[in-house]
């Protein structure tokens, strides 16, 4: 349902950042694969966007992809300037080992 709502709102008002919540709405209703393949289109305009590379790691690390997935929010973290959000990021990377 709210991939779909996305789908919608991507039709009247496509933006990169739409199209990253579609893909993250679509690898929890749809899996990782099919997630990977909606951000694949918008990576490049999404380079310098944290949220992106954790988004892309997550999906990553639920293909079963657990180095590129570290990388991914390790960028993420590389690109963050918020105290709280690299606490998250850093977390997350211990705990993934």
């Amino acid at each position: 349902m709210v991939a779909q709502l996305y789908a919608l709102l991507e039709a009247v008002q496509p933006s990169p950042f739409v199209r990253l919540s579609r893909a993250v709405a679509v690898m929890e209703a749809f899996g990782p694969e099919r997630g990977l393949e909606l951000l694949a289109d918008v990576e490049e305009q999404l380079a310098g966007h944290g949220p992106m590379h954790l988004a892309r790691g997550e999906m990553l690390l639920r293909a079963g992809q657990s180095e590129a997935g570290k990388a991914a929010i390790g960028r993420a973290l590389e690109l963050s300037r918020k105290v709280a959000e690299r606490r998250f990021l850093e977390a997350r990377l211990r705990e993934i080992g």
